[in-house]
């Protein structure tokens, strides 16, 4: 198991990772990041490809943002997320229905 913090410290610096979101769901999204981030150092053997896991996780919070800010199919698609959320409404949904779409598919 590999140290956390700086995997999770890659995630709570960068502070353009939430976008324009307001801060609910920035809230939302970050521990969601952070949360994917801890995971990793729990089941990645080596900190090089632990770091390459969370640039890649943090890429996908930049979709996940302005996917839910702008309801952008081409953002979503582009980036691999699912698309088009149902029954969502306000950014704080489209961010929910998203989540749960992507923790459905890394469900074992």
């Amino acid at each position: 198991m590999l140290d956390a913090e700086p995997l999770v410290g890659r995630i709570l610096d960068d502070e353009g990772l939430t976008g324009d979101l307001d801060e609910p769901e920035a809230a939302a999204l970050v521990t969601w990041l952070v949360a994917n981030a801890e995971h990793i150092a729990a089941t990645v053997k080596t900190m090089p490809e632990a770091q390459k896991q969370v640039a890649a996780l943090a890429r996908v919070g930049r979709a996940i943002a302005a996917a839910t800010i702008h309801r952008d199919p081409a953002t979503a698609k582009a980036a691999g997320l699912p698309w088009p959320p149902t029954n969502a409404e306000s950014p704080a949904e489209v961010l929910a229905w998203l989540l749960k779409q992507l923790d459905a598919r890394n469900t074992p």
